[in-house]
């Protein structure tokens, strides 16, 4: 229940006018430890996963339980819901690592690519000088 005597809305849900609900989708609350007011406030509501995570079922009881997104990809945004939140990394950048809140350069002259003379920062999907370079890029996992 809700402040009945010393308990505390348990973990996964938060508490609003004397109601226990579950914490959505892309959220979570940790138990609280004690029952000063800091802590019964925080009891009211959920927190959002962090950048780079996201948590599809409700009743999340810690940042732990929202799921990294994949290597290859990132989440710049808090309380992601679904895993396809997470952006696959843009050409010439990657995440090497699960949970990344952004890609970082594949090498220190990748993020600066400018193949046809328009612009870093501008896309392009016509022929320049004859090549057409509007077609999609995978990034590189592994071996085929």
């Amino acid at each position: 229940g809700c402040e009945i005597a010393l308990q505390i809305c348990q973990a996964g849900y938060y508490c609003t006018l004397g109601i226990m609900t579950e914490c959505p989708p892309g959220t979570y609350r940790e138990a609280v430890t004690d029952t000063s007011i800091v802590a019964l406030k925080l009891a009211s509501e959920c927190t959002k996963c962090p950048y780079g995570r996201y948590r599809t079922s409700s009743k999340g009881k810690s940042a732990d339980e929202c799921t990294k997104c994949p290597i290859g990809k990132y989440a710049n945004v808090t309380g992601s819901v679904r895993v396809s939140d997470c952006q696959r990394c843009p050409a010439g950048k990657n995440a090497y690592t699960t949970g990344m809140r952004l890609c970082e350069c594949i090498t220190a002259d990748s993020c600066d690519l400018d193949l046809t003379g328009i612009g870093v920062g501008q896309f392009f999907s016509e022929d320049v000088n004859g090549m057409d370079y509007s077609r999609e890029s995978l990034p590189y996992i592994g071996r085929w």
